[in-house]
């Protein structure tokens, strides 16, 4: 599990900082620390490391060019976020309902019009799973 890859973004542009003091334009810290960042996903999900990976991120949402809002995977800077996705087979959301002490979350699988969601099984998964159960769910579903 990575919780969250919000943080390991600030993480990586520390490191890049670090790794290069002299750079007299800020903007310059922020490729090198991309690259990092998207070679640790990249790695986590390679086929040969051979395991289930969860990797947890808050949303970046942005106005589009066309005017639309999309909501993107908040790593660093607003190049990678839309990559993030092609590296999952699977991509939910865990969202909140209702208030106060009656808010309860639950883990969307199907696309919304702000995020696009992945659900590789849609005719095994549920739309939405209980957050309690929701991920041994989704496992369950997708092992089946």
């Amino acid at each position: 599990v990575l919780d969250s890859l919000t943080m390991l973004g600030r993480h990586a542009l520390a490191w890049s900082k670090n790794a290069n003091p002299s750079f007299k334009d800020p903007r310059l810290w922020y490729g090198p620390a991309q690259g990092i960042l998207e070679d640790t996903i990249a790695n986590l999900t390679a086929e040969d490391f051979m395991c289930n990976v969860i990797v947890i991120s808050h949303i970046d949402i942005r106005e589009q060019k066309d005017g639309t809002v999309k909501g993107f995977a908040m790593a660093l800077g607003e190049a990678l976020g839309p990559k993030i996705p092609i590296y999952f087979n699977t991509v939910v959301l865990s969202e909140p309902s209702g208030v106060g002490a009656n808010v309860k979350r639950k883990l969307k699988t199907l696309p919304t019009t702000l995020l696009d969601l992945k659900n590789p099984a849609p005719m095994k998964m549920a739309a939405e799973y209980p957050i309690e159960s929701g991920l041994a769910d989704i496992f369950k579903a997708l092992k089946s």
